[in-house]
C-alpha cells in the first residue's frame, strides 16, 4: 500500500473545489476561499481511497448546510465516480 501525502492543486481542482463551488453558488452562497487537501491510498497500482480535507469560508451559511452541499458535491463530482474508490470528506468552514 502506498500513499501519496501531497497532491497537485490540479488534481483538488478537478474533483470536489468544481463540485462544491458549483453546488454553493447553486444555493447563493459565495466563497470567500475553499481549500482542499487530497491523500491517496494506493494499491497494486490502483487508487482505492481518497481522503479529502475541504476548509472553506462563506459567509452566512452553517455547519450543517455546508456538511450538506459538500456531501452531494462529492457524490455527484464525474472524476469521483470515474475513479470507483472510498472518499472520505472532513468538510470545514473557517
Amino acid at each position: 500500500m502506498h500513499h501519496i501525502n501531497k497532491m497537485t492543486q490540479a488534481f483538488d481542482h478537478l474533483t470536489n473545489v468544481n463540485s462544491i463551488a458549483f453546488d454553493l453558488n447553486e444555493n447563493n452562497y459565495h466563497p470567500t476561499e475553499l481549500d482542499t487537501k487530497a491523500v491517496l491510498t494506493f494499491e497494486e497500482g490502483v487508487i482505492t481511497k481518497i481522503e479529502m480535507e475541504l476548509k472553506a469560508s462563506i459567509p452566512e451559511i452553517n455547519q450543517d448546510e455546508f456538511n450538506a452541499l459538500a456531501e452531494e458535491a462529492k457524490q455527484n463530482c464525474p472524476i469521483s465516480g470515474v475513479l470507483k474508490c472510498d472518499i472520505l470528506l472532513e468538510a470545514s468552514l473557517v
